[in-house]
């Protein structure tokens, strides 16, 4: 009895987290609904959408309903697919003595497909904040982040990272559902990196340590000053 019950309660589980679908499609796109059936000679096929008969067929001959909906296979086609064209599509097969030999069904849903996302960065003292500008998307659509074309773990938007661990590296989002996906221009950042607080890894765009390699430490000592000088005159002009 309790095995019957677990089982009854997973099964109502399952249902719960499915949306019921066969197959998904995006609108806009040609769509061929499988027969899934090797049609013998003298057999006839009749489909159905939502109970209601669209085509009837004996192998490639239609005998009632359009024949570009029927592919050479018996396979049902829907061109450029609506959403509301969503929906039970079912077969029947018949062999010439009119008793049925095969029968499917198939819940098509037909979805949105997403748009191409956008991101764009700015910098917050030691951190660059990178954002996934989505624009009109479908609501089942999903972001991912990825780096230097890897994905990775994070998933808010926008995504918030040390500016020194992105140095130089390449961020792009992913928009994705279960009919399309797409990707984002890789951008990178330029917010300061410092190496030691109120020394940056660069001056005027070129590394820091090139300075010290090259014997200048008097003149780079004399930039830190007044580049720290500059940075605490701001500060204190904005408080």
């Amino acid at each position: 009895m309790f095995t019957r019950v677990l089982t009854l309660a997973f099964g109502l589980l399952l249902v719960g987290f499915s949306d019921g679908c066969d197959q998904y499609n995006a609108t806009g796109t040609k769509v061929f609904v499988p027969l899934r059936h090797k049609l013998e000679p003298g057999e006839r096929l009749t489909w159905k959408y939502n109970n209601e008969v669209k085509v009837r067929a004996k192998q490639e001959e239609v005998t009632s309903g359009k024949a570009q909906n029927i592919a050479k296979d018996g396979s049902y086609i829907l061109q450029n697919v609506k959403k509301e064209q969503s929906g039970d599509y079912s077969c029947e097969v018949f062999n010439t003595d009119g008793h049925q030999t095969f029968t499917s069904k198939t819940r098509l849903c037909v979805l949105e497909p997403v748009s191409n996302p956008k991101v764009t960065t700015e910098c917050n003292e030691s951190k660059a904040i990178f954002t996934c500008v989505l624009g009109q998307q479908p609501k089942d659509a999903q972001v991912k982040w990825l780096q230097d074309g890897k994905g990775i773990r994070e998933t808010t938007n926008p995504l918030e990272k040390e500016a020194s661990e992105t140095k130089a590296k390449n961020i792009s989002c992913e928009v994705s559902n279960k009919v399309s996906s797409k990707t984002s221009d890789p951008s990178t950042h330029d917010c300061l990196v410092e190496i030691l607080p109120g020394i940056p890894d660069e001056l005027f765009g070129i590394s820091i340590w090139f300075f010290v390699a090259g014997g200048g430490g008097f003149v780079l000592v004399l930039i830190i000053i007044v580049t720290v000088c500059c940075v605490r005159r701001k500060r204190r002009r904005g408080i």
